[in-house]
């Protein structure tokens, strides 16, 4: 009656964590390009290749596509726990923000490969991993990076929201009722 598999991220799981980087499938590998490109621009800034690195590390070790064309990428951490589920980026506000990226951490939960798509997936779809990926191939890397990770992702694909002018600040003079120095 039930087929699939899950893995629960963070402390019970070995310190696992996942950043999904949200599809369909065209779209997330857009974004994933915006992540890399990002990634270059800093290494050119910095003069090293340390944020390319860093990102090649996570795309080369266990990355699935799930079943609505996102994209897991899943690693784990060595020096410290993982953070709770966060959206890193997005466009728009409230309950109607689409999120382009998020995490899965501490108390987290996340349907994996081979997994059938459910529910509000296409007909047919699964989870599967990418060629060359498996779960034993999950890198681990220090909070430091995961946190260097995380701001890749949300400065490459979060959109400000525009909507609405930043507030208006007024100051007024001081009053004085002496001499001006």
């Amino acid at each position: 009656r039930y087929t699939g598999i899950g893995v629960i991220t963070g402390a019970v799981s070995g310190h696992a964590e996942l950043l999904e980087v949200e599809g369909p499938a065209d779209a997330a590998v857009e974004r994933l390009a915006r992540i890399v490109a990002l990634a270059r621009e800093y290494d050119a800034r910095f003069g090293d290749t340390y944020h390319s690195d860093l990102v090649a590390k996570v795309a080369r070790g266990c990355v699935e596509q799930s079943a609505g064309g996102g994209l897991h990428i899943i690693f784990r951490l060595s020096d410290g726990p993982a953070k709770p589920n966060t959206k890193l980026a997005g466009e728009g506000t409230g309950p109607t923000r689409k999120v382009y990226a998020e995490t899965r951490g501490e108390g987290g939960f996340v349907i994996v490969a081979p997994t059938p798509g459910r529910k509000g997936h296409p007909e047919g779809a699964s989870y599967l991993f990418l060629q060359g990926s498996s779960p034993d191939r999950a890198p681990t890397l220090t909070c430091e990076e995961r946190d260097v990770l995380h701001m890749l992702a949300t400065l490459a694909l979060d959109v400000p929201d525009t909507s609405s002018p930043p507030p208006v600040t007024t100051s007024s003079p001081a009053t004085s009722s002496g001499s001006v120095d």
